[in-house]
């Protein structure tokens, strides 16, 4: 009998509710719907989904559409690539840093983006259309556009621009706006080069368990610095088992029950000595 009432009486509510709802939308005069807006870190664009396996998308990163990114490979906060016109491929162990735009194009002609193995595009990059071959680095703010290639270990310089259809040959250095030839580089500058690219590799697998982690595991994180790190020592802080069994008894840190306090005074046996 109470549940049936219970029933009865939400039923109701609900429908009162909804009609003073649509009432409420026929006074409004810029009536607004709230929408749910879907994540933008790996997006289906037409029949085409990004392949991004064994890769670190970070959270504010954007990957749309023909896009495939090979394991151990990395696209960092707020970096965007975006295959809709053409594909845009990434090798192994390949970064895409913070804020770097990846295009690609179909005029004049079809240029797919293509980036090669252990290559690092630094922040704020724009690659369009391009090659990039293995163990490439393109500084930061620097713009590789359509049909450019970039050699086997060389490296554009942050804030050039490499314009249409340039080759830059592997191992050297090219800079300015146009990029011209600067030198080769060096034997050294390479591997440090090659150890940037395997860093990177490193560092985006942290940046991934640490984006794994669920909302309970960081709450529970929070609590254990809270309780165990961020307090003072000893009574202010919450006690592992192995303390508290050895405290089992005490009152507030006195070594003996009952005591006020545990001084130098206190602790003096006043007991006559035989």
């Amino acid at each position: 009998m109470i549940s049936s009432l219970h029933s009865g009486v939400a039923k109701v509510i609900r429908s009162s509710g909804q009609v003073l709802d649509s009432i409420g939308k026929k006074f409004e005069i810029n009536a607004h719907t709230d929408k749910l807006i879907p994540c933008t870190k790996v997006v289906k664009l037409g029949k085409n989904v990004p392949a991004v396996d064994g890769a670190f998308i970070a959270s504010s990163a954007t990957v749309v559409g023909k896009v495939k990114i090979a394991k151990g490979a990395s696209v960092w906060y707020g970096a965007v690539l975006r295959g809709d016109e053409s594909t845009i491929t990434v090798g192994e162990n390949s970064t895409i840093a913070d804020r770097v735009m990846v295009h690609c194009s179909t005029y004049p002609k079809e240029a797919h983006t293509v980036i090669g193995k252990n290559v690092v595009v630094n922040a704020g990059a724009i690659l369009h259309g391009c090659l990039l071959e293995d163990g490439a680095v393109v500084g930061e703010g620097a713009q590789v556009m359509d049909g450019a290639k970039v050699g086997k270990s060389a490296f554009v310089a942050p804030g050039s621009l490499l314009a249409t259809g340039k080759v830059v040959p592997a191992g050297q250095l090219w800079s300015g706006a146009p990029a011209r030839f600067v030198r080769d580089l060096t034997e050294a500058e390479k591997a440090q080069m090659g150890a940037v690219a395997l860093e990177n590799v490193a560092l985006a697998m942290e940046h991934a368990a640490e984006g794994a982690k669920s909302w309970q595991m960081i709450e529970q994180e929070e609590y254990d610095f809270n309780q165990l790190i961020g307090r003072a020592s000893y009574y202010s802080r919450r006690q592992t088992d192995a303390e508290l069994s050895e405290r089992l008894g005490e009152i507030e840190n006195h070594e003996i029950p009952g005591r006020i306090l545990n001084s130098h005074v206190t602790a003096i046996d006043h007991r006559p000595k035989e």
